[in-house]
């Protein structure tokens, strides 16, 4: 009945939402020491009606754990952004510092604080801008399943140099484990920009995000 419930609210959010777009996400972990994990990733984002790719990334990065509850993890992405007929480059340094706790409940709660510094090619501007994303997310205790589904929330701020509060991102998802070494979230995305002019332009994104874990 829980189960339900949850995908008569999810499923018409992905499905009939306007201005819709999909991404899709693919994370591997490869713990190198018991302190230090390898993490790659992919993303790919599809827009108008689904067919069109816009965007994709290539991520990798070092997570340290320094505890259980705090984890800081240096990287660097290089994304592309369609541009007319082609592609635009942007480098994409960055460092995470991720605080995470878990309730008597069973609620999860981690904090990430991303700190970017973007450098972007002609096609974009030309700018170096220094961006802070704050990530807060809180995995239920509720399990849809006996496999151990478990809805989740997030939001995350995006604050740019000059420009100030530029985007918030707001989730709702179930994170369905799959063995020991693979999840796989299926999430809604409002992702809402706000551009120079503070005028307001929102998508609502459908998203899939494989994990793999070594």
């Amino acid at each position: 009945m829980k189960y339900w419930l949850f995908s008569l609210l999810f499923l018409p959010l992905c499905l009939f939402a306007k201005n819709r777009e999909v991404w899709n996400t693919d994370t591997l972990y490869i713990h190198l020491t018991k302190r230090i994990l390898f993490r790659g990733q992919t993303e790919f984002r599809y827009g108008k009606e689904h067919a069109k790719l816009y965007y994709k990334h290539f991520q990798g990065s070092l997570i340290l754990i320094r505890s259980q509850h705090t984890l800081i993890a240096p990287g660097y992405r290089q994304a592309y952004h369609r541009v007319g007929g082609g592609w635009a480059r942007e480098y994409y340094p960055f460092i995470d510092l991720t605080f995470q706790t878990s309730s008597k409940a069973n609620w999860f709660i981690l904090n990430r604080s991303r700190l970017v510094y973007r450098i972007q090619d002609e096609k974009l501007g030309g700018h170096n801008l220094w961006l802070y994303r704050n990530l807060l997310e809180c995995i239920t205790p509720l399990r849809l399943t006996s496999h151990g589904i478990a809805p989740y929330l997030s939001n995350e701020i995006f604050w740019e140099e000059s420009h100030g509060i530029d985007e918030n991102r707001l989730i709702l998802g179930i994170r369905m484990p799959y063995r020991r070494r693979t999840q796989l979230d299926l999430y809604y995305l409002l992702r809402l920009q706000f551009h120079k002019r503070r005028e307001r332009s929102h998508e609502n994104i459908l998203a899939v995000h494989f994990s793999l874990h070594f």
